[in-house]
C-alpha cells in the first residue's frame, strides 16, 4: 500500500465517522425538538405512553374520533388525549397494555368505534422513534434502526404536525386533542353523507383482540370507561350489523370495573359535526361537557 492510498483510507474513515456523528446529532435534535415537542402527533403519543409514567394522568385512547371528539380540559384537568388518526383497536390495545404496566389507580377512557376490532395502524411515522415499538406494527427492517435515514419520506408529516401544533390555525389544540374551529360547510357535509352511503359499514370482530381486551381488563381494578362518542344519524344508519356491536357492548359491560357510556345518538345538530363521524370544536365541547357531567355523577372521586 503506497502513501497516497493509505492517506485516502484514513481520510475516508474520518469522513465516515464525521457523517455518522453528524447524523446522530441531527437525528437527536429532530426527535427532541420537533417530534417530541409536538404533543398532537402519533409519534409523540406513542413515545409518551411507552416511556412516561404520570401518576395523576387520566388517558383517553382511540382513533381520530378520540382525537377530535374529546376536549381534555372539559373532562378533567388531568386528562390527556392519546387519539391517533387512522388507527384501530390493535393500536389502542397496545396503549391500554402499556398503561396497565404502570402502578396507577386513575381511570382510563377508551373511545370505542362501532366498526369494532380492526388492524388499522395509521401512518408509519407514528412508530419510527422507537425500534422496539416499530417492529410491532411495521416491518422489522434494518433501515428503521439507522438515524436520520429512518425518517426519510416522513419529515414533511412531522413538520406539518409541528406547525399545526404551534400555530393551530383553524384548530383548537387541547392536551393532545385537535378540534376543527372553522365554519360549518353544509355542501361538504352532504357530500360526506353521499360518500359514506356508497358502502355499508360493519362491526368487525377479531377473536384474538377481543380475548386480549378481556384479559387486560381483568388484570386491573382501575375503572375503565368505554365511551361511544357521537355519530351523525346517517353514519349509524349505514351500519349493517349494529346488533352485533350491541351484543358485544352488553356482554363486556358486565365486567366489574368496566362501564359502557353510549352517546352514539345524542341529539346534536348537524352544525356540530365536521363530518358524519367526527365532531367539530362546537360539537366536541358540547359532548365533552355531557361526558364530564356523567363521569362526575358516577365517579366523583376521580372526576370532581
Amino acid at each position: 500500500m503506497n502513501l497516497s492510498t493509505s492517506s485516502f483510507s484514513v481520510f475516508l474513515i474520518k469522513l465516515i465517522l464525521v457523517i455518522c456523528i453528524v447524523s446522530i446529532i441531527l437525528n437527536k435534535f429532530f426527535e427532541n425538538q420537533i417530534i417530541l415537542k409536538t404533543e398532537i402527533s402519533g409519534a409523540y403519543k406513542i413515545h409518551k405512553i411507552a416511556h412516561k409514567n404520570l401518576n395523576v394522568e387520566i388517558p383517553i385512547f382511540g382513533s381520530s374520533r378520540a382525537k377530535t371528539n374529546f376536549c381534555s380540559s372539559l373532562i378533567n384537568n388531568n386528562t390527556f388525549n392519546y387519539g391517533i388518526d387512522g388507527i384501530g383497536s390493535k393500536v389502542w390495545l397496545f396503549f391500554l397494555e402499556k398503561e396497565l404496566e404502570k402502578h396507577k389507580s386513575t381511570p382510563i377512557i377508551i373511545n370505542f368505534d362501532l366498526n369494532g376490532f380492526t388492524n388499522y395502524i395509521g401512518d408509519r411515522s407514528n412508530y419510527l422513534t422507537d425500534y422496539s415499538i416499530s417492529k410491532l406494527f411495521i416491518n422489522d427492517d434494518l433501515i428503521y434502526r439507522i438515524p436520520v435515514i429512518r425518517y426519510f419520506g416522513f419529515y414533511q408529516s412531522y413538520l406539518t404536525d409541528f406547525i399545526k401544533y404551534k400555530l393551530s390555525y383553524n384548530y383548537f389544540i387541547d392536551k393532545g386533542g385537535v378540534h376543527l374551529n372553522s365554519e360549518f360547510n353544509l355542501k361538504n357535509f352532504n357530500f360526506n353523507i353521499n360518500q359514506r352511503t356508497q358502502e355499508n359499514d360493519y362491526f368487525q370482530k377479531d377473536t384474538l383482540q377481543i380475548r386480549k381486551f378481556y384479559s387486560l381488563i381483568k388484570l386491573t381494578t382501575r375503572p375503565i370507561y368505554l365511551v361511544i362518542s357521537p355519530y351523525h344519524e346517517s353514519a349509524l344508519n349505514n351500519f349493517a350489523n349494529l346488533n352485533e356491536a350491541d351484543i358485544f357492548l352488553e356482554n363486556i359491560g358486565k365486567l366489574d370495573n368496566l362501564i359502557v357510556l353510549d352517546f352514539r345518538d345524542i341529539d346534536l345538530k348537524k352544525e356540530m359535526f365536521y363530518n358524519t363521524t367526527h365532531l367539530n370544536h362546537k360539537g366536541a365541547k358540547q359532548f365533552s361537557q355531557l361526558l364530564s357531567d356523567t363521569l362526575k355523577s358516577i365517579d366523583p372521586e376521580n372526576f370532581n
